[in-house]
């Protein structure tokens, strides 16, 4: 039987809490939320009380608010039918809804927050690296089915004025440690996604995976257990680390440890890494940074393994084409239209990230002109007015439209009449042709 903490009995143990905040985990739950976070969470309590059953916050949500970190999201377990549940709860709160069968949770989202309302379970495995089959349990047992004991501590709220803790795992204990702890040993065979939800746990809340875990994390790498996931589930992990603020320390840790390696050969180079602490604030942005100094074919293989969408797609391949062409832009010579040429309709994601990553101060210095001057940069004749000038249709538009924009570039056209001048003496030098 799994032991129930009265929350001012653990709490008080807590070396990062004060004392006042460690009477009530409910009172920090109210104090860490906005007015309209309660009023859902009183209206969940009152409906499990109006159905007379149970209702726990859990998970991730418990975890940050012991480690006084605003919650992300707001997860928890129901004793009875999640869609029920939902389909009593939302009509009070006016809120968009979605039920997930294979998982038996429910999930509404209101105001960009998401609340997540599951059925305690357990889960099965039947081989490694697939989706589990799901069966109904009690709370305690889904506490134990869980990734991380720092995940796996419960908060009762089912009646507000006696909230109690359950925490089966010593998960309170780790959060004290800052540490990441599995539960079992087959937890990373089971579900590999582990692997890398570990290490980005670890270095979001500046914990350390502990020992055990580390050793069998390398040897979960070591046997090639990601290969078993879908590109589809891998990716959302990739998209998860680049929501993170430390996500050049979580990839770099992740390939220290050869998982990065264990993804994709062609990620076990660490310079992309790296260059992730310059760029901006855009996802697109970081993960366009995986790209550089993957070959063409790298980049298709890895597009292709995690199944990326038409934007990631998009960037990672125009990372890649840059990466190439980066000792060609190391080039003092090179003319405002020829860089141009090499930049024109590449993803200004690509562009960005590129320019953070590149050593090379030519090639960083022409990245720059491009984005914040030549990109800018057209002419103001087109073609039908070419042609109206007698310009030959075909190739001839093309040369005399090139040319005006390399005079725009350059600074020695700046007006429509010059551009006029320049295809009038383009005709007259073919005329002599």
């Amino acid at each position: 039987m799994s032991k129930i903490f009265h929350y001012h009995d653990t709490i008080s143990g807590m070396p990062n809490l004060s004392k006042h905040v460690a009477r009530n985990l409910l009172f920090l739950l109210h104090a860490s939320t906005t007015e309209r976070v309660k009023d859902i969470i009183d209206a969940a309590i009152k409906l499990s009380q109006q159905r007379g059953s149970r209702i726990f916050l859990v998970g991730g949500t418990v975890r940050d608010l012991l480690l006084k970190l605003k919650p992300r999201d707001f997860d928890f377990i129901i004793d009875n039918d999640p869609k029920d549940f939902i389909d009593d709860l939302c009509p009070k709160l006016r809120a968009n809804r979605a039920y997930y069968s294979q998982f038996k949770t429910s999930t509404i989202t209101i105001d960009g927050l998401r609340f997540d309302f599951a059925r305690a379970r357990t889960e099965i495995y039947d081989k490694p690296g697939v989706l589990p089959r799901i069966h109904d349990a009690s709370v305690e047992e889904d506490l134990y089915r869980r990734d991380f004991s720092i995940n796996s501590i419960a908060l009762e709220l089912t009646d507000p004025k006696k909230p109690c803790l359950l925490d089966p795992t010593g998960g309170l204990t780790d959060i004290a440690n800052k540490v990441v702890r599995i539960l079992h040993s087959r937890s990373f065979l089971d579900d590999p996604t582990r692997i890398l939800r570990a290490i980005r746990y670890e270095q979001r809340l500046k914990f350390t995976i502990n020992t055990n875990t580390r050793d069998l994390l390398l040897q979960a790498v070591k046997a090639q257990t990601l290969s078993t996931v879908s590109g589809d589930r891998i990716r959302n992990e990739i998209d998860l680390i680049m929501d993170e603020p430390e996500r050049a320390s979580i990839f770099l840790r992740a390939s220290r440890l050869g998982v990065l390696c264990s993804l994709h050969s062609s990620l076990s180079c660490g310079d992309w890494v790296k260059s992730l602490k310059k760029t901006g604030e855009d996802k697109l942005t970081y993960i366009s940074t995986i790209a550089y100094k993957l070959s063409s074919n790298e980049t298709d293989s890895f597009i292709s393994m995690i199944n990326a969408p038409k934007d990631w797609a998009k960037v990672l391949k125009d990372m890649s084409y840059l990466s190439q062409k980066e000792t060609t832009l190391n080039a003092l010579s090179l003319k405002p239209i020829e860089i141009y040429l090499i930049l024109k309709n590449r993803s200004i994601h690509s562009l960005n990230a590129f320019k953070h990553s590149t050593n090379l101060k030519t090639t960083r210095k022409n990245i720059c002109l491009y984005l914040d001057k030549y990109r800018h940069i057209h002419p103001s004749i087109n073609g039908d007015r070419l042609k109206n000038l007698g310009v030959p249709e075909g190739p001839d538009i093309q040369i005399v439209l090139k040319e005006i924009l390399a005079g725009r570039l350059n600074g020695t056209i700046s007006t429509l009449p010059e551009e006029i001048q320049l295809a009038q003496a383009y005709l007259k030098s073919q005329k002599r042709t």
